[in-house]
């Protein structure tokens, strides 16, 4: 006796048989046998937007900053995303978190702001390479913004409105103490 199953068109369907991986099932109707082949895993195929929450770090030159992205990526191979990692998509997003602050740690606060598309592929290339072997493709990471805390930004502000070198020099020296 055969039952079916039914695949939307971005989905596939692992099928398992006694445990032990049978097929990749979709887009469309397919066929198991009960209690011997189980669909386990249903996997999306479509292109995955995850919002990356600000990730805090210090910059090169030891500004502490929040950095806001969008990662945008998808299943190549779904056997792959099935059998390689438990979780593709949180595994995913975790790389993607960890490459965007190590990307801070290896920047100058000049570069994250002027130099947002170059980090940017950056930090698509380091996580594309990562997660790969997993059968998930980035197709892009955009930062979205570089937030500089209140107080240095006004101490930056200061010291740039300041008349005299004298009051320039003390801009500079509450900015020093505002970076520690």
């Amino acid at each position: 006796m055969l039952f079916f199953g039914i695949a939307r068109e971005w989905e596939r369907h692992a099928i398992f048989r006694l445990g032990k991986f049978q097929r990749m099932a979709g887009p469309g109707l397919y066929f198991y046998i009960p209690v011997i082949d189980r669909c386990l895993f249903r996997i999306d195929t479509r292109i995955v937007t995850y919002e990356v929450p600000l990730q805090q770090g210090l910059t090169r030159d030891n500004i502490p900053v929040e950095v806001d992205a969008i990662v945008f990526y998808q299943v190549k191979s779904p056997k792959s995303a099935v059998l390689e990692v438990d979780d593709y998509h949180q595994a995913t997003q975790l790389s993607a978190r960890s490459a965007i602050r190590d990307m801070v740690g290896r920047s100058t606060l000049d570069e994250l702001l002027s130099e947002r598309d170059q980090i940017g592929k950056r930090v698509k290339g380091h996580v594309d390479g990562f997660v790969a072997q997993w059968g998930v493709t980035v197709l892009g990471v955009e930062i979205k913004d570089v937030v500089v805390s209140k107080e240095l930004e006004d101490a930056v502000s200061r010291e740039a409105a300041a008349p005299t070198p004298a009051l320039r020099s003390a801009a500079s020296q509450t900015i020093s103490l505002l970076v520690r």
